[in-house]
């Protein structure tokens, strides 16, 4: 049986993960909810209200990237990242994530190599990690995060029409 890979470019560097083994992915699961199952309810919360959706009901038809974000839901749901990320345990299982069976440009990252590759990197660092959680969890970030640009988007776009041209 051959083991599952994922491999994506990020900031440049091609990686490439083996997902992990169902008996760890178990044990760093339910780290990962304990840690972030409060900012994925929020951000469904979010979706779900913005698309007119009431408690218990199902949502309607439509992708959540189409939806109408409340900014005040979307505040709520970024507090609850940073309240995540600012938990003693987020730095470790950050760095175990990245560093049990993922290579960087054909190279494992490990803990000795770890701090040299993410050093003034957060944001490949933060990038890296969103891939192997929903490459092994299948949890969208990429699908959150990108209905937060949309959003964000919309709301600093220019309203007023283009000033016509001169000639």
């Amino acid at each position: 049986m051959e083991l599952a890979t994922s491999q994506k470019e990020i900031g440049g560097k091609q990686w490439q993960i083996l997902l992990l083994p169902p008996t760890r992915g178990l044990e760093l699961g339910r780290r990962l909810l304990a840690l972030l199952g409060p900012v994925v309810g929020k951000a469904v919360g979010a979706v779900a209200g913005a698309q007119g959706g009431a408690k218990g009901a199902a949502a309607p038809a439509g992708s959540m990237l189409d939806a109408d974000i409340d900014p005040g839901l979307l505040g709520d749901t970024v507090s609850a990242l940073a309240a995540a990320l600012a938990s003693p345990d987020a730095p470790a299982l950050i760095k175990e994530l990245v560093t049990t069976g993922v290579h960087c440009d054909g190279k494992e990252v490990n803990g000795a190599t770890f701090d040299l590759l993410f050093q003034g990197e957060y944001q490949t660092l933060m990038l890296v990690t969103a891939w192997i959680i929903e490459a092994n969890f299948k949890i969208p970030f990429g699908s959150l995060a990108a209905v937060a640009r949309r959003q964000f988007d919309r709301q600093t776009a220019d309203p007023s029409p283009p000033a016509p041209e001169k000639s």
